[in-house]
């Protein structure tokens, strides 16, 4: 199984030589890049909340308001930060193949939030346990150590951890040594520190993909 079939508005294909400038495909066959630029709201219909739509569901009830939206008018994903357990978004099997970078941008949309952590990660399509590595993953996150945008592995899991300020735009990425050899989901989540999560208006709206032209 390879997951659904992304429709995507905008797909670039760049040639890149060593030293950087455009050349032709028939000199750099080995170096051509497929580089993808999603806009998080065109994932409609692929997002699920990490732990099902159920709970999803059953969250929104107790606490008055969704752990995850995703808003195709404002134009973004929203992961709401909760205190006692981790909201996350996945899109399986997003990440092919062949992919060599992802890159994610987030900002909190408003102005009187707390700062959070953002996490941004992938994870082997169809991994069992991925509920509790995501929950060592969330817990190796708080550590501002941790917080500095670096790739992390654990449990097989892939990720990178940044705190954000209120209103603070930043990207989030994740760079290979070695393009991915089986197709993995991408994880978006935030994270509260010390159990402050009101105004958590934690919002992703960009999401990049680079992957071997063999990826296609």
């Amino acid at each position: 199984q390879t997951g659904s079939v992304l429709r995507l508005n905008r797909i670039e294909t760049r040639h890149f030589g060593r030293s950087g400038e455009k050349t032709t495909h028939q000199d750099t066959q080995d170096l051509r890049r497929l580089v993808r630029a999603i806009r998080l709201p065109e994932l409609s219909g692929l997002v699920d909340y990490i732990e099902g739509s159920e709970v999803k569901e059953r969250l929104s009830v107790q606490l008055g308001f969704s752990p995850m939206i995703l808003d195709e008018n404002g134009g973004y994903l929203q992961t709401h930060p909760l205190i006692d357990r981790v909201s996350a978004a996945r899109v399986p099997a997003l990440a092919a193949p062949g992919t060599i970078k992802l890159t994610a941008k987030a900002s909190t949309s408003h102005p009187s939030a707390p700062d959070f952590i953002y996490l941004f990660a992938v994870a082997p399509f169809g991994a069992a346990d991925l509920m509790s590595d995501i929950n060592k993953v969330a817990e190796l996150a708080q550590d501002s150590a941790n917080q500095t945008g670096d790739m992390h592995v654990t449990g097989g899991i892939s990720w990178s951890a940044r705190r954000l300020k209120a209103l603070e735009a930043e990207s989030l990425a994740l760079v290979f040594d070695t393009p991915l050899a089986k197709t993995h989901d991408i994880i978006f989540s935030a994270l509260s520190i010390d159990g402050a999560n009101s105004y958590g208006w934690c919002r992703w709206t960009s999401l990049g993909i680079i992957s071997t032209d063999e990826a296609r």
